[in-house]
């Protein structure tokens, strides 16, 4: 990695995984912790493999609906766009039309392959653990909100779901970068979290149910493929190990399924951000494009084509 990318002085040259146990899927009966001030938990389950490899323990898997293709629930971003199309500014009657392109990039603690991934055009399943946390990063190449050129930010969101709570529910924070001015910050927070609309409203932003906060930052994203990473001041580091190679197809509902990528296994991923507290070594990523419109200029560029 390069200077701008440091590796932590805490890691080590093997990456820590945890033990499989016989005749269960790896990490579910392990008591681990979860939040800072949280109980230590068993987690259970035999339906935690991957969409990659049969069961684990010869029962049937279960027919889980992939996390990152949850199906909207009303109020799930509290004071959020509500709706699918473009944002109208209050009063005004007035829609913001918008559109990001870039390069996508995430890290969470499920070994690789991800069983939320869609792999060969199987739907993923559900989390390998009880607690999905991960960080997830967008590099903006090109991009406009209404007449607001959005080209060069960055954004980052780190968070976690736990699989046994109702409705698997996400909570996040979200980081903006603090190179932009105020209204292009506002406007990556709404787009981001589906205040705004569009294809992050259909794609993943309905999950979320509570944000801790949204957080200026500085913010360094690498996308050289074998040696990605991310950077969030001292809140979040990913340092990725190399591809990990699959003959099928592999695509991911954040970015969205019509941009199939390239699985990671990433040497750390640690985030450090009360109250999300967690490191992991040699767990999973994706890399991707992405390509985030409003729902009108959607639908003007399908006219155009």
């Amino acid at each position: 990695m390069p200077a701008s990318l440091p590796l932590s002085a805490r890691l080590h040259h093997a990456p820590q995984l945890r033990q499989r146990s016989r005749g269960r899927p790896p990490g579910r009966d392990l008591a681990r912790r979860l939040l800072p001030r949280l109980l230590l938990g068993p987690h259970g389950g035999p339906d935690g493999d991957g969409p990659d490899e049969p069961a684990l323990d010869g029962c049937p898997r279960g027919a889980h609906l992939g996390r990152e293709e949850l199906a909207p629930r009303p109020g799930a971003v509290p004071g959020g766009w509500r709706g699918d199309g473009p944002r109208r500014d209050p009063g005004s009657g007035v829609v913001t039309e918008w559109r990001l392109t870039g390069r996508y990039l995430e890290a969470c603690n499920c070994e690789a392959i991800c069983p939320c991934r869609r792999v060969g055009g199987r739907d993923g399943g559900r989390a390998q653990f009880q607690l999905c946390q991960f960080a997830l990063a967008w590099t903006v190449d090109t991009g406009h909100f209404g007449e607001v050129d959005m080209a060069g930010l960055l954004a980052v969101m780190a968070g976690y779901w736990d699989e046994d709570e109702s409705g698997v529910p996400w909570r996040v924070r979200l980081y903006v970068d603090a190179r932009a001015d105020a209204p292009r910050q506002a406007a990556l927070a709404d787009i981001l979290l589906g205040r705004a609309g569009g294809t992050p409203a259909r794609n993943y932003t309905a999950a979320i149910k509570e944000v801790y906060g949204v957080r200026p930052a500085r913010i360094e994203v690498i996308h050289e493929r074998g040696r990605q990473g991310i950077r969030v001041d001292d809140a979040v580091t990913v340092v990725a190990r190399a591809p990990f190679m699959s003959e099928a197809s592999v695509s991911c509902g954040i970015p969205g399924h019509d941009h199939p990528g390239e699985e990671l296994v990433h040497e750390m991923l640690e985030v450090d951000d009360d109250p999300l507290t967690f490191e992991f070594r040699g767990r999973c990523g994706f890399a991707a494009s992405f390509d985030y419109t409003s729902e009108s200029s959607h639908l003007r560029q399908g006219a155009e084509h």
